[in-house]
């Protein structure tokens, strides 16, 4: 994953009531558009404070299986995550989590009024 970031830490640790509650972060970015006609990604700006916000540590892992493995991982045993398969027949398929985070930007934001801005890699 290219999300493991120190940003993610971040929102983890203020999911988990760590840190001041002078400290707000605020995350904005695209998700992935399950929509099979879709072009362009869904764009989503939320307080990590929100009631609605949710974030797990599986949020965007993605598992490259190898199609020459001995022993085939069942991607049942991580459902929470994407899968990708590559054939010389069908080339790249997968199923991916509807509404994953492709890239996003963290601002965190202290009551001093001192802003720092985080940034997060997403797959595109």
């Amino acid at each position: 994953s290219n999300a493991a970031t120190i940003t993610k830490f971040n929102r983890m640790g203020k999911l988990a009531g760590l840190g001041s509650k002078k400290v707000k972060m605020i995350r904005y970015g695209f998700l992935y558009n399950p929509d099979p006609k879709a072009l362009l990604p869904i764009p989503f700006s939320i307080e990590v404070d929100s009631e609605e916000y949710e974030e797990s540590w599986s949020d965007s892992l993605t598992m490259y299986h190898n199609s020459n493995a001995k022993h085939p991982l069942d991607p049942e045993l991580l459902p929470d995550i994407s899968h990708i398969w590559y054939d010389d027949i069908n080339g790249f398929t997968g199923r991916t989590t509807p509404y994953d985070v492709l890239s996003s930007i963290t601002i965190t934001i202290s009551s001093d009024g001192s802003k720092l801005v985080e940034e997060e890699n997403g797959k595109l």
